[in-house]
């Protein structure tokens, strides 16, 4: 009897042991289907607090949302592009490319790149005679000489000598850079040769000298020729009898060369007087060299 009442407890303990994991396993069966009973409920397309009440909680107002999914976010880059477009507004007024400014460019609807492609083809000594000249910088837009090409002031410069820009011709002899600089189609680069041609040769005796400079032709020459002009006085005279080697050979037209055939000569020759008409007689330099050195040497 003992026996069946160990055996009875046994089986009691083990009925209480399932009774409490039944009842384990039905709890957390709970707590989970709650769970996703928030999550759905958050998602669901079903009718919500919001659109049963209005905007103080009473029923019968629906609350306008915006649409989510018709907002279209814009981006930092996209704002700043749109702003630039906005701020770029053309500001149509009359004005001459030869002397238009990068910032005036700017104000007309280019940018800082296509404005300075505009100024580097002035300072390379380009001119604009005609309105068409304008259309072929290539950095221009679509579309942008047709809108400006009414505004543009190109004044005939071979009929109007410094009409516009100076009263009178500049004289070469006495400028100095930036006299050089006001000369449409004279830019840094030309200005800076301009004044080492006329050191190097101890002035300038006419126009047609500038076609001695690196990168200058008639085509370039022909439109700044009427604002031009040279003092020939201005040029001081060496003594050819007494010039030394160094003043002869510096001079463009004599070099090296032709300097030592002087010296010689006029060690050949020590009771004459050497000059321009003794370097002809004795044909020392060519005719077209002699023109140019009357200008120099006496």
């Amino acid at each position: 009897m003992g026996r069946e009442r160990r055996i009875s407890a046994r089986e009691a303990s083990a009925a209480l042991a399932l009774l409490v994991a039944i009842v384990l396993v039905q709890s957390l069966v709970m707590l989970t289907s709650d769970k996703k009973d928030v999550e759905y409920g958050q998602t669901a397309s079903g009718p919500d607090v919001d659109s049963m009440t209005g905007r103080d909680g009473f029923p019968g107002e629906s609350v306008d949302k915006p649409n989510v999914s018709e907002a279209q976010p814009v981006s930092v880059s996209q704002r700043t592009m749109e702003q630039r477009k906005q701020s770029r507004v053309e500001t149509l007024f009359k004005f001459n490319p030869n002397l238009v400014t990068k910032e005036q460019l700017q104000s007309l609807g280019l940018s800082a790149n296509q404005a300075q492609v505009v100024l580097n083809y002035r300072e390379k000594g380009g001119v604009f005679t005609t309105k068409e000249d304008f259309s072929k910088i290539y950095s221009l837009p679509d579309g942008f000489y047709e809108k400006v090409k009414d505004s543009m002031i190109l004044p005939d410069m071979k009929a109007k000598r410094g009409a516009q820009v100076h009263i009178e011709p500049l004289e070469l002899n006495g400028a100095d850079s930036l006299q050089l600089l006001d000369i449409p189609g004279i830019g840094p680069y030309y200005a800076s040769k301009i004044l080492a041609l006329r050191e190097r040769l101890g002035g300038l005796a006419y126009i047609g000298q500038l076609l001695e400079m690196e990168g200058m032709d008639s085509a370039r020459l022909a439109p700044i020729e009427p604002f031009l002009t040279v003092d020939t006085t201005k040029i001081e005279k060496k003594d050819l009898n007494k010039a030394t080697f160094q003043e002869l050979s510096s001079n463009p037209y004599i070099g090296a060369y032709i300097a030592r055939s002087i010296v010689n000569l006029r060690q050949r020759l020590p009771d004459m007087r050497v000059d321009i008409a003794v370097l002809a007689l004795h044909q020392i330099v060519s005719e077209s060299i002699l023109a140019k050195l009357r200008y120099y040497f006496e």
